[in-house]
């Protein structure tokens, strides 16, 4: 956790730290079975953050707590992200508007942070269950092949290999609906840019 805060204030990006510690500190609860150590480790990576923004670290974080923090109504430049998201969200309904009919000219970053945001305009809800039905039958196989690696090495490889697919898409979804700040992290298989 340590290590991922010093990157954190090093890189000034809250993104690959949250999912990175995400990460590890689940690979540690499932290695030492310690789901109060891993808590903990949670609330510093939560202190470190916020000690972070409070320091004003970095000006790209600053704005991404201001745009959840209000996401209808910020000064921020591009600080419609959030509401923007939702709007699409909403726009999208059950079945969505149709593939290539939807106004994601609006929707900022929709090819990148925000593609959950895209799909669920465009494809509606049963398109975003689709999606999540995906990844939950990934992370199901790649579960079901660390139980039946042959060593302890190979367990905890395919588990963090899993996690590595499905942590960035939680993470997404968390910022796509305005539950904690958007992060920048992309999600695999469907974004474009940077780590994808």
């Amino acid at each position: 956790v340590a290590a991922s805060l010093v990157f954190f204030f090093l890189q000034k990006d809250l993104g690959p730290a949250l999912f990175i510690t995400c990460v590890f500190l689940v690979v540690y609860t499932v290695a030492r079975n310690r789901v109060g150590m891993a808590g903990i480790g949670l609330a510093f990576l939560v202190l470190g953050f916020y000690l972070g923004y409070a320091l004003n670290v970095s000006t790209t974080l600053a704005a991404r707590v201001q745009m959840w923090l209000s996401p209808w109504d910020n000064g921020v430049r591009g600080g419609d992200q959030i509401a923007q998201s939702l709007w699409g969200l909403s726009a999208g309904g059950l079945f969505g508007t149709g593939l290539g009919l939807g106004d994601t000219r609006y929707l900022p970053a929709g090819h990148t942070d925000l593609i959950l945001a895209a799909i669920g305009e465009e494809l509606g809800f049963i398109g975003l269950l689709l999606i999540a039905v995906v990844y939950a039958v990934i992370a199901a196989r790649g579960f079901r092949i660390a139980r039946a690696a042959a060593n302890d090495y190979g367990f905890f490889l395919a588990t963090t290999v899993t996690l590595f697919l499905i942590v960035p898409v939680l993470i997404m979804v968390a910022g796509s609906l305005g539950i904690f700040p958007l992060t920048g992290v992309v999600t695999p298989f469907l974004s474009f840019g940077g780590s994808a």
